[in-house]
């Protein structure tokens, strides 16, 4: 029986892949910058929170690549597996956590093609996420 990110990936041709786990619940997107006073002049940027968990993640990306030896492709699809507490969005951390794996694979963003994701409701200590990034063998 295929899972539901296998059915939703089903008829493309892939690669082995690199599955990486972070117990750690994403920063809402919504709260992602601020504005910080830098040389008098008020810049918007990355709030701490997102800052610390875009490079926890990226960290983490890096070592289980390293440890699978995983090569990311030219062209990567990505499914997304979401653990989070009722009535949170699904779609606000997705563009926060592909950029903490660009950063972990050492790769452009462009380079993912394709998405799927799935939230989950869970209690607050089981929070987190799992995303799969898969090497596809063509561009879509």
């Amino acid at each position: 029986m295929m899972t539901p990110i296998e059915t939703a990936l089903w008829g493309m041709s892939i690669d082995p892949s690199l599955t990486v786990e972070y117990r750690a619940n994403p920063p809402s997107a919504n709260a992602a910058k601020t504005i910080r006073h830098i040389g008098g002049q008020p810049r918007i940027v990355k709030a701490k929170a997102v800052v610390d968990y875009q490079s926890d993640l990226a960290f983490v990306a890096r070592s289980a690549a390293n440890a699978a030896r995983f090569t990311p492709g030219e062209h990567l699809g990505l499914a997304v597996e979401l653990f989070l507490k009722r009535g949170r969005d699904w779609d606000n951390p997705i563009k926060l956590v592909q950029d903490a794996l660009s950063a972990g694979l050492k790769i452009n963003d462009s380079r993912f093609e394709c998405a799927v994701v799935i939230k989950r409701s869970v209690a607050p200590k089981r929070q987190g996420l799992r995303v799969t990034v898969y090497n596809l063998k063509e561009a879509l």
